[in-house]
C-alpha cells in the first residue's frame, strides 16, 4: 500500500504535517514566557517541526500549496515572537530586527499588492525559494546561539550578520521573481502595452 493510499484510508493521516506547523505557533506562545534555560528546547522543537512537516507530507504524499503555505507562516509567526521577546530584552536592536525579517517584509508587502490587485495566479506560482529554506534554517541557528551563548559573543555577532545578509539577498530574491512571473502573466506586446 502506498503512501497516498493509506493517507485516503486515514484521514487524520493527512493532517500530520499540519499539525507539525502549528506546533511551530505554540512554541511561539512560550518563547516570552518560558525560563531563559528552557527556551533552547522550544527553539529545538520548533527547528525540528520545521525540518520534518515538509518531509512528512511528501513521504505521505499530502504535499500541497496550502500546506507550504502554512508552513511559511508558521515560521514567519515563530521568527516574529522571537525576535519581538529578544527585542524587549535588549539583546538584539530595531535595526537588527528589520535586517532579519527583510525578507519576511518582502513577502508581506508581495502578499498584500496579490490581495488588493487579486493576482492570484503570480502568489500562487511563487515556489519556496533557496535563499529562503537558506535563511530560515538560519534564523533557527541564530535564535538557538542567541539562547546559548552570550549576546555579545563572536558566534551570536557572526549568526546575525550571515542570517541578515541571507535575508536581504533572500528578499532581492522573491522580489524579482514575483516581478518576474508578473511580467509573464503579463506579456508586453509590440505596443509596448500589457497584453498581447
Amino acid at each position: 500500500m502506498d503512501s497516498a493510499t493509506g493517507a485516503a484510508k486515514r484521514p487524520w493521516i493527512t493532517f500530520a504535517p499540519s499539525a507539525l506547523s502549528i506546533l511551530r505557533i505554540a512554541m511561539a506562545a512560550l518563547f516570552p514566557v518560558v525560563p531563559g534555560g528552557w527556551r533552547v528546547c522550544v527553539v529545538l522543537v520548533a527547528g525540528v517541526s520545521d525540518m520534518t512537516d515538509g518531509l512528512c507530507a511528501r513521504r505521505l504524499g499530502v504535499a500541497s500549496w496550502a500546506g507550504g503555505h502554512l508552513d511559511a507562516l508558521t515560521d514567519k509567526i515563530f521568527a516574529v515572537a522571537a525576535l519581538a521577546t529578544l527585542l524587549v530584552a535588549g539583546v538584539v536592536t530595531p535595526w537588527q530586527v528589520g535586517l532579519l525579517l527583510c525578507r519576511d517584509v518582502v513577502v508581506a508587502v508581495i502578499a498584500a499588492y496579490v490581495t488588493l490587485r487579486r493576482r492570484w495566479a503570480a502568489f500562487r506560482h511563487t515556489p519556496a525559494r533557496l535563499l529562503g529554506k537558506l535563511t530560515t534554517a538560519s534564523m533557527f541557528v541564530l535564535f538557538l546561539a542567541i539562547v546559548i551563548w552570550p549576546p555579545q559573543s563572536v558566534v551570536v555577532w557572526l549568526l546575525l550578520a550571515g542570517t541578515g545578509f541571507l535575508s536581504v539577498v533572500a528578499a532581492i530574491d522573491y522580489l524579482s521573481h514575483f516581478v518576474r512571473r508578473l511580467r509573464g502573466l503579463n506579456p508586453v506586446s509590440s505596443t509596448g502595452k500589457p497584453g498581447g
